[in-house]
């Protein structure tokens, strides 16, 4: 399981983040939904979910997305966003939440064979709070379609900013539970060599 965290994690720091050198993003999107996929084919190896096959689609899909944009010479950006941009980007919003939704409740599945009530309510509740404040934020990316013109950028501005700061939540929580998944694993390896 370590390893499964270590690839969707590392694919959300890539999608994360973009580190610019000059015209070049040197962490590309693509790259970490490609990450995220083998990441979650590894865990529906693992555990047989339709959730996880759902995943594994959306960072497929979301990898030729951001493929294109990568390479297209007009990419969506927030600077002169048409109407077409912003419904991509409220579309692109719903995926990648849907995204981590999914891979929280798979957490949440794993954890119930080895984790205390405790972390698995803590787990549940950091995924409901992520749920409702992400379907707020599109909610409010969607307005921007009907605002007068001067607020548009004030409420692309602010859920920008509370979009990233969950994807930081999120980052922190996954780097978590593959960290407790270390733990289980050397715990077990050390009762098998006791054993």
């Amino acid at each position: 399981m370590t390893s499964i965290y270590k690839k969707i994690f590392t694919g959300f720091l890539l999608v994360l983040f973009d580190i610019n050198l000059g015209v070049i993003d040197i962490l590309p999107d693509p790259l970490g939904f490609f990450f995220i996929l083998t990441g979650l084919m590894m865990f529906n190896k693992k555990e047989k979910s339709l959730d996880l096959q759902l995943g594994s689609v959306i960072s497929g899909l979301m990898m030729v997305y951001t493929t294109y944009l990568y390479f297209s010479n007009n990419p969506i950006n927030s600077a002169s966003l048409s109407m077409f941009g912003y419904v991509s980007m409220i579309v692109t919003m719903i995926l990648s939440a849907g995204l981590s939704l999914i891979i929280y409740n798979a957490s949440i599945r794993a954890y119930r064979h080895r984790a205390d009530k405790v972390i698995i309510e803590k787990l549940v509740q950091e995924t409901n709070q992520y749920a409702i404040i992400n379907a707020l934020s599109i909610l409010a990316l969607s307005t921007v379609m009907i605002v007068p013109v001067s607020m548009v950028s004030g409420i692309t501005v602010i859920v920008a900013i509370v979009v990233f700061v969950l994807q930081i939540r999120f980052m922190f929580t996954l780097n978590r539970i593959k960290n407790q998944w270390i733990l289980w694993e050397e715990s077990t390896r050390t009762i098998d060599i006791e054993v």
